[in-house]
């Protein structure tokens, strides 16, 4: 990039959907936000349209939301209309969301305005592929300056379908509460656990694979491996929960297992990473993307053991990570056997750490978004 091309903004806009609800991408879309306004005034367009209340993984397509979008879209235009370079972070593959930013989104942002579309859906290229979704989603992406994707995996597949839209590859990060100190690694470090001691972080849906890490868990309780599991996220209703429960006790596993609940708090969850000896993630979610709790382990030297779904077999290596494949939960207990043997989980783990400094740091990433952001 030529200094001819680029110049230092004064300000820049994140719009998208910030918390409440706690979600993956509102959170992101705030760690964003955050990000930048450690070197640049920034102007949040709040684009939620949800009480606090509202469970953001059910009744997706509303027409109160719809409703209340229409309210606001107004007042969304009048703060895009400073004019700044806008990261928006919430540009939809859905099947009623591509209309959402067809029919909304496309008259908030202008013609000639600089805005970045993010993408945070693992599932992208095939809504560009679909032959109703692709009507919206170009009229959508005539508006922009170009789209983010959270990996080159991402980017590839999409190239395709976009034409000339520029694509960059700029992945999430952690806010500096979540990244262990060097005091802290050292001390988990010099004091290795006896059996394994597993952590599950996610939304308790059953595509994140939280069953399978159950059956695993039970596995390798049977050849004494294991010390406990720890499982935090939120349910989607009680019924999940209870037939966990059920299942937990009728595998015998029930004084070995802790259930959370959902844990938000950035110093909690580093804290819970730092009492864990690998993080399991086992997901075969179909917009998975480039899960944040993977971030977070890497942030605090904590091995990984995942599936390739998404952009996971993007974000993480052999070197601090083990693959498995889906809905196997033998061949997850045998990945996380291998994390027994001392040598090999402290290789992984200081591994885990470089991986995250070398590609995921606050401060790299900011330097990849205030790049793009000063374009002309």
């Amino acid at each position: 990039m030529t200094d001819a091309s680029r110049r230092s903004p004064g300000a820049v806009a994140v719009a998208g959907f910030f918390p409440p609800p706690v979600t993956g991408q509102s959170v992101a879309t705030e760690r964003l936000a955050s990000l930048l306004g450690d070197e640049l005034p920034v102007e949040r367009i709040d684009l939620g349209v949800r009480d606090a209340d509202d469970d953001a993984r059910t009744s997706r397509f509303r027409l109160d939301l719809i409703g209340r979008m229409m309210c606001r879209r107004r007042s969304w235009r009048e703060q895009a209309a400073a004019g700044f370079p806008t990261a928006w972070e919430s540009i939809s593959p859905s099947q009623w969301g591509v209309w959402r930013d067809a029919l909304l989104m496309h008259g908030v942002w202008q013609p000639g305005q600089r805005v970045w579309g993010v993408v945070h859906h693992g599932d992208f290229a095939d809504a560009l592929a679909h032959p109703i979704r692709r009507i919206a989603l170009r009229r959508t992406l005539s508006r922009l300056s170009g789209l983010v994707l959270l990996s080159d995996t991402l980017r590839q597949a999409c190239a395709p379908l976009t034409g000339d839209l520029p694509l960059h590859v700029i992945p999430n990060t952690v806010n500096e509460t979540s990244i262990a100190t060097p005091a802290e690694l050292d001390q988990r470090r010099e004091h290795p656990s006896g059996g394994l001691r597993l952590l599950f972080l996610s939304n308790m849906i059953a595509e994140k694979g939280y069953r399978d890490v159950l059956h695993a868990a039970a596995v390798l309780a049977e050849s004494d491996h294991l010390d406990h599991v720890t499982f935090a996220g939120a349910w989607p209703d009680d019924a999940a929960r209870r037939a966990f429960e059920s299942e937990t006790e009728s595998l015998g596993i029930a004084p070995r297992t802790h259930v959370l609940g959902p844990v938000y708090d950035a110093d909690a969850k580093r804290r819970l990473f730092l009492r864990c000896d690998a993080f399991v993630l086992p997901t075969y979610y179909p917009t998975e993307a480039q899960p944040l709790t993977i971030l977070e382990a890497l942030a605090t030297g904590t091995p990984v053991v995942a599936t390739r779904q998404g952009g996971i077999g993007e974000m993480v290596g052999e070197a601090e990570a083990s693959f498995v494949p889906p809905r196997n939960p033998r061949a997850l207990a045998d990945a996380l056997r291998s994390f027994s043997d001392q040598t090999r989980w402290l290789a992984a783990s200081q591994a885990a750490r470089a991986r995250f400094d070398t590609a995921y740091h606050p401060d790299y990433v900011r330097r990849l978004w205030l790049d793009l952001l000063a374009t002309e």
